[in-house]
């Protein structure tokens, strides 16, 4: 695009001849509206720091993307400032040990054992290792 001349005035109408401000406002307007931002940032090198600056603010994890956690965020680690852990739960269905059915099986039903080898244990424990580098 090219400048046009308006009066005595030059205005440019290309993204960098925003002000900064409009320029923000226009990215909080994008995050607010439930788009999906990522492939804007292809747009130019302003946008792509702007919006990983907003991507990378908040990281949705799963034990699954666990292996590929350092590699997603090499470059953006400054920008997590929230990690949500999802672990997802085997379904239960449990009857024989329902509270009506009290007694030493139900006592034993709800010790902790082999806490070792528990996906969730396993789950933080490969998180926290993960985050202490």
């Amino acid at each position: 695009m090219s400048s046009i001349s308006l009066s005595n005035r030059q205005w440019d109408s290309t993204w960098n001849g925003l002000p900064t401000e409009i320029r923000l406002l226009i990215f909080k307007a994008l995050a607010q509206d439930g788009c999906r931002l990522s492939p804007l940032a292809t747009v130019s090198r302003e946008w792509q720091i702007e919006l990983e600056r907003h991507n990378f603010a908040r990281i949705k994890l799963t034990p699954s993307r666990l292996a590929d956690f350092n590699s997603m965020i090499r470059r953006n680690r400054a920008f997590v400032a929230y990690i949500w852990f999802c672990l997802e739960l085997d379904e239960y269905d449990c009857t024989w040990c329902w509270p009506g059915n009290a007694g030493a099986e139900f006592d034993e039903a709800l010790a902790i054992s082999d806490t070792d080898h528990c996906p969730i244990t396993t789950s933080f424990h490969t998180l926290f290792s993960i985050l202490s580098t």
